[in-house]
């Protein structure tokens, strides 16, 4: 800075010129503080966090899926969108064992009037955790009851035969011979064999 005085104006009236404090041409890279870069457990809402920057007044941020910060998934920058504090809360939940990127940097001044001054970019990149496995159950063992001791009493099985009736076949009645027809039949054979007789008889004596 260059001053130029006239000893007329001052009429010999001492003076001092004080210089105020300059401004910073450049600002500082914030440091990361978590989730630093390369974690590979990080929480599926993650709170990102970094070094104050002195003479700054403010902090862009973005996450993104890629390297490059292409669409990223937050973008919090310009007079409005910067961030006051060191911090940021993600809203939301990210995917189990996914990387993502993230980066920070220091800002002073406002986009409005053009006298924004910003610090070079620090990034990081980390991976969520993965997903938990289900646990498995305990195996527990009861030890099957003591039955009591079963008595089956077989009941007496009484088998009645039926009554077989088997009939028996008619008698067929012979008709009873009357006694005098035996005493004609054995008259009768006499008389012939005395017949028989007097004719061996008979012939002889011829």
């Amino acid at each position: 800075m260059y001053v130029t005085v006239l000893a007329d104006l001052l009429d010999g009236t001492p003076f001092v010129v004080v210089a105020g404090e300059a401004e910073a041409d450049e600002l500082d890279t914030p440091e990361i503080a978590a989730p630093a870069s390369g974690a590979d457990d990080v929480s599926l809402t993650p709170t990102f966090a970094w070094s104050s920057v002195d003479d700054a007044d403010g902090y862009f941020f973005e996450l993104a899926d890629n390297a490059n910060f292409v669409l990223p998934l937050v973008k919090l920058d310009g007079d409005v969108g910067r961030l006051i504090v060191t911090a940021y809360a993600y809203v939301g939940e990210l995917p189990y064992s996914t990387a993502y990127y993230w980066r920070v940097k220091a800002v002073s001044g406002t986009v409005e009037f053009g006298d924004l001054l910003e610090s070079d970019w620090v990034s990081a990149v980390f991976i969520t955790k993965a997903e938990p496995e289900e646990p498995i159950p305990p195996v527990v063992v009861e030890e099957a009851p003591v039955l009591p001791d079963i008595t089956i009493t077989q009941p007496d099985i009484i088998v009645q035969s039926p009554d077989v009736i088997v009939p028996l076949p008619a008698v067929v009645e012979t008709p009873i011979t009357p006694s005098w027809i035996y005493v004609i039949i054995g008259v009768g054979a006499a008389l012939v064999i005395a017949l028989l007789v007097l004719i061996v008889r008979t012939r002889r004596v011829a």
